[in-house]
């Protein structure tokens, strides 16, 4: 049978979920964990030259690193929490199921020559993404059971050194992404009582740049300007598969489908002061044109009354982030980094859903980097953020409530060099 909220249009809207990517790491769908040393100071470093991850916060950082070749490999765990609590006068409240997941780093860079002043660099991370799974009954299974967004980034990189105060680099970024999500349809099987579920699946790919210059006017101070281009990720063959009943199978068939997401530009201007030889303070201001980011549609191959393409008006706004961190070299083998970071979300009023519960963020970080050996590091981080309690929803979505996230994130990064 069909319920009375799907009589109408069973599908109705039935992407809403897909809008808005929910992650805790970043505002949006960004993920702020690219290099486990800036991971330390609250992802700051952007006029820093710390090893090859200056792939992705700043590739005119790489002509000012001291060894020849750097490579960097890393993971992160993020521990989130998802809290949801029904307006008043109710009292239900629900969080997620899902315990972890596992953004990575990976980079490598490498002088032509030892005092050449050119430098080739790869790097692959997850700038973007999400991870969020309800318990299939949950009072906003209608809205979201469960999302995974995985993005790749893939940067050949070069970079040169104009002079003892001057260096610039620049990548090619090549994304692929795949997606999963499931949520439930208003359609009730008269044997189980059980709703019906509609699951999207696919794979998806686009293209930018990035460029980055670092300025050294004086010995003590370094200043990097970064930009990352906006970039368009395509889905062309996405599968949408449907668990409904048999009487209605034949409205809801197995069919492909198209769409597309478009990645914001970033621009990031960083400062790092050397207090004393020892003590570093750094500072970075990211602003994230998420301006571009105002609808999403999905196209279908097959269309039914039941099933019909999907238009959602996200209207997602810019925001700034800012960034804190200080470097302080405690002896030869081991240096120790704190930062914290304030957060602006891009999500506006009125458009809030629990795939996306984005509110303002503060988090703080700390961790350490050992040095057993003249060629091999270890760094080891640890950052914790929430974000405001925010309540509101979405009249495309018909659901409202309170939302609450936190998060823990431990990181594990290894160097090699020589």
């Amino acid at each position: 049978m069909i319920s009375n909220t799907g009589k109408t249009k069973v599908f109705y809207s039935f992407l809403l979920i897909a809008a808005a990517h929910f992650t805790v790491l970043g505002g949006g769908f960004q993920v702020s964990l690219q290099g486990a040393k800036q991971n330390m100071m609250s992802d700051a470093g952007s006029a820093l030259s710390l090893d090859a991850s200056s792939v992705y916060f700043n590739p005119g950082g790489l002509a000012f690193l001291e060894k020849r070749a750097y490579f960097n490999v890393g993971v992160n765990l993020v521990f989130p929490t998802v809290g949801y609590q029904v307006n008043a006068p109710g009292s239900y409240s629900a969080t997620n199921t899902n315990k972890f997941s596992n953004p990575i780093l990976f980079y490598a860079s490498y002088k032509l020559k030892p005092d050449s002043k050119w430098t080739i660099a790869f790097g692959v991370n997850n700038p973007f993404g999400s991870s969020l799974v309800y318990d299939d009954n949950w009072i906003g299974q209608m809205a979201i059971r469960e999302i995974s967004l995985k993005t790749f980034c893939f940067q050949p990189t070069i970079s040169y050194k104009i002079s003892e105060k001057l260096g610039v680099g620049i990548s090619y970024n090549h994304y692929a992404g795949d997606l999963v999500l499931r949520k439930a349809l208003p359609i009730t099987d008269a044997t189980t009582g059980k709703f019906g579920e509609a699951k999207l699946s696919g794979n998806a790919s686009g293209i930018g740049f990035n460029l980055g210059i670092i300025y050294k006017p004086i010995k003590q101070l370094s200043i990097g300007l970064d930009y990352r281009s906006q970039s368009t990720l395509r889905l062309r063959h996405g599968t949408a598969e449907f668990t409904v009943p048999s009487a209605l199978a034949d409205s809801f068939p197995k069919t492909q489908f198209t769409s597309q997401l478009k990645l914001p530009q970033i621009v990031t201007l960083g400062f790092a002061y050397t207090i004393a030889e020892k003590l570093t303070i750094v500072a970075d201001v990211n602003f994230t044109g998420w301006k571009c980011y105002d609808t999403l549609r999905f196209d279908y191959a097959f269309n039914s009354k039941s099933l019909e393409d999907t238009k959602i008006t996200k209207n997602y706004k810019n925001a700034f982030s800012y960034r804190l961190g200080v470097q302080y070299k405690i002896a030869n083998f081991i240096t120790a980094r704190v930062g914290g970071f304030y957060d602006l979300t891009p999500v506006q009023d009125g458009f809030l859903s629990p795939d996306g519960p984005d509110a303002n963020r503060i988090g703080g970080s700390a961790g350490i980097s050992l040095y057993p050996g003249k060629h091999f590091n270890i760094d080891l981080s640890y950052m914790y953020l929430e974000t405001a309690k925010r309540t509101g929803g979405s009249a495309e979505s018909g659901f409202y409530g309170t939302y609450k996230v936190k998060a823990a994130i431990p990181t594990l990064g290894l160097q090699y060099t020589f």
